[in-house]
């Protein structure tokens, strides 16, 4: 093995080294004095940025989740009209199958949801003008809240029957909610008591 011998470090080197030394301290110092000075400078505007961005970010949410909260409610209010629909409907359907009777024979009935009422069209026939005009008035006569209104707008003698059309509308709402509901409710109940 050869022995490497390095010479001493020579006074240049040991100059050399010092500027060296002396630069990175004197760009260190620049560095430190334009990075506070940058601070002092635009922090204060960086930070106001930050709390723009900030802020719009936090509008921009409140904007989506409201528009979230609206698409929610809508299809609840929607839900809810179809679900009072079809209540609307099956009332409809069990008092005319309650105040049917034999005397009477159904052979159409058309219903038509529209602005939160129920219209129908109810065809058939019956054995004397008599039966026909019972089921009518029955079919009419208000229990709790829900109302059905309907009048005979078609009544024929046909080949030993009576054929009539009945047409009418039905819905629901809650006793007591408004004056207008409660002047019908009174009216019905005059009604009522002077069909008896």
């Amino acid at each position: 093995m050869k022995k490497i011998q390095l010479d001493r470090i020579s006074n240049e080197t040991k100059k050399f080294a010092k500027i060296n030394l002396l630069i990175f301290f004197a760009c260190l110092l620049f560095y430190l004095s334009v990075k506070i000075t940058t601070e002092r400078k635009y922090k204060p505007s960086i930070e106001k940025l930050e709390k723009e961005i900030s802020g719009n970010k936090i509008d921009v949410e409140i904007k989506e989740m409201r528009n979230k909260l609206r698409f929610f409610q809508e299809s609840y209010a929607k839900w809810e009209e179809s679900k009072k629909i079809s209540e609307n409907i099956l009332l409809l359907l069990l008092r005319i199958s309650k105040v049917i009777s034999k005397s009477v024979k159904l052979d159409e009935i058309e219903i038509v949801p529209e602005d939160g009422k129920i219209n129908f069209i109810i065809k058939g026939n019956g054995k004397e003008i008599q039966n026909v005009i019972n089921f009518s008035k029955r079919l009419n006569k208000k229990r709790g809240e829900f109302r059905v209104n309907s009048e005979i707008i078609k009544l024929d003698r046909e080949g030993g029957s009576n054929k009539f059309i009945i047409k009418g509308n039905a819905f629901s709402y809650d006793k007591g909610k408004s004056t207008e509901n409660k002047g019908e409710g009174e009216n019905g109940k005059k009604a009522e008591s002077e069909e008896e």
